[in-house]
């Protein structure tokens, strides 16, 4: 029985060793590590890929900060919001912070025209097949379809993004960068720095009249100019924050923009995968653009109008019932005789022409004013001054 033991304590002795020898100690055969999704490909490639990852998460949460810088302080566009990247959905809001002191030109140029003081905050909602807007004051979201636009609505088509739900973020411009470097970051993941194409930046970024007007005005050796940007991603190499200095596109003045002496982007994302967009729920009113947003020139005496339309022109309105809260109502409207004489000479024959006017409209009109006895009025720019139709001064009363 002693023997026998043996033999088989010595068999399995054998046996493990045989074992050991085949699997082998320095770890041949064993399985390759996997390859990462991003990390692992040439660094040219990886923030192209970083947006693809980002993209297959689902979801995240954003918040963009667009920041003018002046010598009065900084006046900062905000939007904020949650992307759902899978069912091209999104929902945000757009704020602006103002500084004192701000002169008026430049206020007007970044927050766009409008008849009166504007609203400085918005709410946006975003399907595959609509735009859908309301203003800070509004009851009510204006719904725009991307295929039957208004003319001027520029500003509305931007709102749908090309990479993500929501356009004019960082997050447009990430897949078109150039002189990529990258590093490892404390966590797992990697900061990069690369440049934009201006263009693509100030198109992609910034509201269309804005980016039209920078092209126009600034300097033209900023067609060339180099705009850095960082990206930073996690572990997972999704994306994290985007940072871009667009300052040197106002080299050698302000970039058409009136005392602004920098322009910086940042972008942070989170809670990827685990964002739900919030879309407005069916008991909100909902007006339908194309029948709602007209001209100035075309909506008639009498009429009740919102000046807040998302397209950052004064030359479109919102035509809304009088039995509720509204911004004005228009008393007359006027045609302008005569050549153009100059921005002067067009106020004062259009002011003169609503005074006149005023005289004359029905007191149920008039009487909708918050204050009694004022009038105000706009008239058509050089530009429009040739068009029949809009050569009109739209005289109206504020009514909230």
């Amino acid at each position: 029985m002693i023997n026998s033991a043996a033999r088989i304590a010595s068999a399995l002795v054998v046996a493990s060793l045989l074992l050991t020898a085949c699997s082998g100690s320095d770890g041949e055969g064993a399985a390759p590590p996997a390859e990462h999704p991003v990390f692992s490909l040439p660094v040219d490639e990886q923030p192209y890929q970083t947006m693809r990852e980002t993209q297959q998460s689902g979801s995240a949460a954003f918040h963009q900060t667009l920041t003018f810088t002046a010598k009065q302080g900084d006046a900062v566009l905000t939007t904020a919001g949650r992307l759902d990247f899978s069912g091209g959905r999104a929902d945000g809001t757009h704020t602006w912070t103002i500084p004192h002191g701000l002169p008026a030109t430049t206020k007007d140029i970044l927050q766009g025209a409008t008849w009166v003081e504007g609203s400085a905050s918005a709410r946006v909602a975003l399907t595959p097949e609509s735009v859908l807007h309301r203003s800070g004051e509004g009851d009510y979201w204006l719904r725009y379809d991307p295929d039957r636009l208004i003319d001027e609505t520029d500003s509305i088509s931007r709102f749908h993004g090309m990479e993500s739900p929501f356009g004019g973020t960082l997050l447009e411009v990430i897949t078109a960068l150039h002189r990529i470097k990258g590093q490892p970051v404390t966590g797992g993941g990697r900061r990069f720095t690369a440049h934009i194409v201006p263009r693509s930046a100030t198109e992609s970024l910034l509201p269309g009249d804005l980016h039209r007007r920078m092209r126009a005005v600034g300097p033209a050796e900023s067609a060339g100019t180099p705009v850095p940007l960082t990206l930073t991603t996690d572990a997972k190499g999704l994306i994290t924050q985007v940072e871009a200095d667009l300052s040197a596109l106002l080299k050698g003045g302000d970039g058409g923009l009136p005392g602004v002496t920098a322009l910086r982007v940042r972008l942070v994302l989170t809670g990827h995968g685990r964002t739900t967009p919030a879309l407005p729920p069916g008991s909100d009113v909902v007006l339908d653009a194309d029948k709602a947003v007209l001209p100035r020139y075309s909506a008639a005496a009498g009429d009740c109008v919102d000046f807040s339309t998302g397209t950052r022109r004064a030359a479109l309105v919102v035509k809304v019932s009088c039995t509720g809260p509204h911004d004005a109502r228009i008393y007359a409207q006027v045609k302008l005789k005569g050549a153009y004489t100059g921005e002067r000479g067009a106020k004062r024959r259009a002011m003169e022409a609503c005074g006149s006017a005023y005289r004359s409209a029905r007191s149920a009109w008039t009487s909708d004013s918050v204050n009694p006895g004022e009038y105000w009025g706009v008239w058509p720019k050089e530009e429009h001054w040739d068009s029949p139709r809009e050569r009109v001064a739209t005289c109206y009363v504020l009514s909230r």
